[in-house]
C-alpha cells in the first residue's frame, strides 16, 4: 500500500494504544471526510488479535442468533462468502452451528488479520477455507458466483460508500445478501454521534434500493455486544441472474478486470489483465493496486 510510506505508522499506532480514535486521526492526515479504504486497512490492521482476545459467552450467543438468521435463508446454498471477515471469528463461530459442508471463502482489508485468525478458525471448524485480501469496493470473485453473501459490521466504517458497496455485493451474490450492520437512522442521539464519530454507514435501505435489490426483512438482533453499536440483520434478494453462473470450483477473478483468476505456481494471474496477485504467507492479495504486470507469465 504506496500511501503507507506517506504516514508514520508509529505515531498511528501509539494512538491506537492510548485508547484514540485512529480513523479520526487517519481522516485528518489524509484530509478527507471519509474512511477511505487505506484508512480502514491501517485501523483495522493496528487492532488485529484483539477480537479473539475478547471471544466470550456472550459473543457466542450474537454468533448464535447470526447463524440463526441465516439458516432460514440457505436452501440449497452451496457456497458462502465472509465479506469483511476479519480475524474470522464470525466465520468460525457462524459455520461451525449451521454445519456448512459447501465451498467456504472469507476476505477482509487486512492481510494481518487473516493471518492471526486463520489458526483460530481451523481450531474451531476442523475444517479449510478459501481466504484472501480482498476491497470490499472491489471483490475478486466473478459476476452472481455466490449463493449467500454476509457481512458482520465490515460495511460499518464505509458512510459516503454505500452506494458502491452494495452494487458491488449485488454484483457477486445470488441468492441472498444478508447484511449484520449498525442501523443509523433507528439510532439515538447517542449512538447516532458515536457513529458520526468514527464514520458509520448510514442510509442502507436507499442504498439496497439503489442497487437495484429487494430489502426482504430488517431483524434487530436481541444480543448485540456493544450496546452502543447495536445490530440489525438486512435481509437482501439481489437482483437476478440472466444466466446460470455457478463457478462452483474457481470463483475467483481478477478484481480489475473481473474476469477470471487463477492460481499460477506463487501467486493468481488473470490471463485477460496479464497482472499477477502476490501470495503471502499463504494469503493471496487480490486487490487492483497490489496487481503485478507479468505478460509473459504463461
Amino acid at each position: 500500500m504506496s500511501v503507507v510510506k506517506k504516514i508514520d505508522l508509529s505515531t498511528i499506532k501509539s494512538i491506537y494504544d492510548s485508547g484514540g480514535n485512529v480513523m479520526e486521526a487517519l481522516r485528518r492526515e489524509f484530509r478527507t471526510t471519509v474512511n477511505t479504504s487505506e484508512i480502514i486497512e491501517i485501523s483495522y490492521d493496528m487492532q488485529s488479535g484483539s477480537y479473539i482476545k475478547v471471544l466470550d459467552e456472550k459473543t457466542k450467543i450474537y454468533f448464535n442468533e447470526c447463524a440463526a438468521v441465516l439458516s432460514k435463508y440457505m436452501g440449497k446454498a452451496k457456497s458462502i462468502v465472509d465479506a469483511g471477515a476479519g480475524e474470522l471469528t464470525t466465520t468460525a463461530a457462524i459455520i461451525e452451528s449451521l454445519n456448512f459442508t459447501g465451498k467456504l471463502l472469507a476476505f477482509d482489508i487486512s492481510w494481518s488479520r487473516l493471518h492471526i485468525g486463520r489458526k483460530h478458525f481451523v481450531e474451531i471448524t476442523k475444517r479449510e477455507l478459501d481466504y484472501f485480501v480482498a476491497d470490499l469496493k472491489r471483490i475478486p470473485l466473478m459476476d452472481k458466483s455466490i449463493d449467500i453473501l454476509y457481512t458482520n459490521h465490515s460495511l460499518e466504517p464505509n458512510h459516503g460508500f454505500e452506494d458502491m458497496l452494495l452494487k458491488e455485493l449485488n454484483r457477486v451474490a445470488r441468492q441472498r445478501i444478508v447484511l449484520f450492520e449498525p442501523y443509523y437512522e433507528l439510532a439515538n442521539s447517542k449512538i447516532k454521534e458515536r457513529m458520526n464519530s468514527y464514520g458509520y454507514v448510514r442510509n442502507l435501505e436507499q442504498a439496497i434500493k439503489n442497487a437495484g435489490c429487494i430489502l426482504e426483512e430488517i431483524i434487530k438482533l436481541e444480543q448485540s455486544v456493544d450496546p452502543l453499536n447495536p445490530t440489525y440483520a438486512f435481509i437482501i434478494k439481489p437482483s437476478v441472474c440472466k444466466e446460470e453462473n455457478l463457478y462452483e470450483v474457481n470463483p475467483f477473478a481478477c478484481p480489475y478486470s473481473l474476469t477470471g483468476l487463477y492460481k499460477h505456481d506463487s501467486c493468481f494471474y488473470s490471463t485477460k489483465s496479464l497482472l499477477a496477485y502476490p501470495i503471502i504467507d499463504g494469503i493471496p492479495i487480490l486487490r487492483v493496486q497490489n496487481g503485478i504486470v507479468a505478460s509473459h507469465m504463461v
